[in-house]
C-alpha cells in the first residue's frame, strides 16, 4: 500500500487511538533534543566525532534499499503502517528505527570483526547492523535466536513481534535476503548456544543482548559474554530499564566504561 491510501489508513487508525496520537506528537516535540543526546551518548562509548556519528546517522535514515526492504516486511507480516516518528524515540525508549540506526552508527564507527547477538526475532536490529558490515565491507554477526511461537488467527502489531511469530514467519524475517552473507543464524536457545559459541570464536568485539531480559538471564548473558569481549570491545543491551541487571553488572566490573541513554545500555571495555 502506497500514496493516499497510507495516510487514509492512517487517519483512520488515529482516530480510534488518541493516546497514541499524543505520543506520536511528543516523539515530534522531542525529536531534535533525543538526537543530539544521541550523539553525545555515542561518542562519548566510541570516542569518535560526534559529527562523523551524525554521518553516519544519516546514511542510516537515508538507506532506501534497506528501509524499503524492512518496512516491506513488517507491512507483509503485521499491521504496521509507515511514519516518519518512526525514527523518534521517547524517554523509555519506544521506537521502530531510533536505536536500530544507533546500532547501525556504531558499528561503522567501530568496526568490529565478530558480533555475536541474542534474540533477535524479527530481525530489524540485525538488518542494519548486517547493512553496516556491509558498507565497512568487514566483520560477521552470530546471532542466537530461539523464535517465538506462531499465533494463528491474530494480525499482529509491530511491538508484539518479538513474543509471538506471524504464522509463516521464519526466525529473522525482517532481515533482507541480500544481506544474509554476513550472518550466521543459530536457533537455539541462548543458555546451550552462546557459551558453545563463544568458545568456538575465541575473543569477540561486540555483544548485543536482545533476549531474555529476566534479571537472571540478563545477567548471566551480560557476564558470560564479558568474558570473551576483547579490549575496546562493546557490550550493547536492549531495554537495561526493565530490572537493575545492566548497572549492577556495570558497576561489579572496573575496565568498562559504561552509559545509559532511554532504554539502552552500552559499555566499552578498557583493559
Amino acid at each position: 500500500m502506497t500514496g493516499p491510501s497510507i495516510w487514509i489508513e492512517t487517519l483512520m487508525a488515529a482516530a480510534k487511538r488518541p493516546q497514541a496520537v499524543l505520543f506520536r506528537l511528543r516523539l515530534m516535540a522531542n525529536n531534535a533534543r533525543f538526537r543530539r543526546m544521541r550523539l553525545r551518548f555515542l561518542s562519548e562509548v566510541t570516542g569518535a566525532d560526534p559529527d562523523v556519528i551524525a554521518q553516519y546517522v544519516r546514511e542510516a535514515e537515508t538507506d532506501r534499499p534497506l528501509i524499503h526492504a524492512i518496512r516491506a516486511a513488517y507491512r507483509r507480516w503485521t499491521r504496521y503502517i509507515p511514519l516518519p516518528t518512526d525514527f523518534m524515540v521517547d524517554s523509555s525508549g519506544s521506537t521502530m528505527f531510533f536505536h536500530a540506526v544507533s546500532l547501525y552508527a556504531l558499528v561503522r564507527v567501530m568496526r568490529p570483526q565478530i558480533i555475536v547477538e541474542t534474540g533477535c526475532t524479527p530481525g530489524k536490529a540485525s538488518a542494519f547492523i548486517l547493512r553496516a558490515l556491509e558498507r565497512n565491507q568487514y566483520g560477521h554477526l552470530y546471532t542466537i535466536d530461539l523464535p517465538p511461537p506462531e499465533v494463528r488467527g491474530l494480525t499482529l502489531t509491530p511491538g508484539l513481534t518479538h513474543s509471538a511469530r506471524p504464522v509463516g514467519a521464519p526466525s529473522n524475517w525482517a532481515v533482507p535476503d541480500w544481506l544474509r552473507s554476513r550472518q550466521t543464524l543459530i536457533l537455539e536457545a541462548a543458555e546451550y548456544a552462546l557459551p558453545r559459541l563463544l568458545n568456538e570464536l575465541g575473543s569477540i568485539d561486540m555483544f548485543y543482548h536482545d533476549s531474555d531480559h529476566s534479571y537472571q538471564h540478563q545477567r548471566w548473558e551480560l557476564e558470560t559474554a564479558y568474558v570473551f569481549l576483547r579490549r575496546g570491545g562493546i557490550l550493547w543491551s536492549d531495554n537495561v530499564t526493565t530490572n537493575t541487571a545492566w548497572r549492577d553488572f556495570c558497576e561489579s566490573k572496573k575496565d568498562l566504561f559504561h552509559r545509559k541513554f532511554t532504554s539502552q545500555g552500552v559499555a566499552r571495555r578498557d583493559s
